[in-house]
């Protein structure tokens, strides 16, 4: 893989190049988009699920921040309360 500013597109059975950081017995995701940047590799699925970030000494030494956003109950939930008087809704487009 090059590094740089390139945005590579891979369709019609056409697959990235299994990276070498990703352990044996680990699969590549069939949908989804992979960042590749110099120091590191970004595997995403579709819609974002399974992530996984290589190599694996960077996944180690990573630490989740604290959550700072409120969390919705539900959209729907949120849609009823805000109906019934209650406040609006995270995703208001009003």
């Amino acid at each position: 893989m090059k590094s740089g500013k390139h945005v590579y597109w891979y369709r019609g059975g056409l697959k990235l190049r299994r990276p070498d950081e990703l352990a044996p017995g680990q699969a590549l995701p069939n949908r989804g988009t992979p960042f590749i940047g110099e120091k590191s590799k970004l595997l995403c699925g579709a819609a974002g699920s399974s992530v996984r970030l290589l190599p694996q000494s960077l996944r180690d030494e990573y630490n989740r921040p604290e959550p700072s956003l409120p969390r919705a109950i539900s959209r729907h939930r949120e849609w009823v309360n805000a109906i019934k008087g209650g406040t609006s809704p995270m995703s208001n487009l009003a």
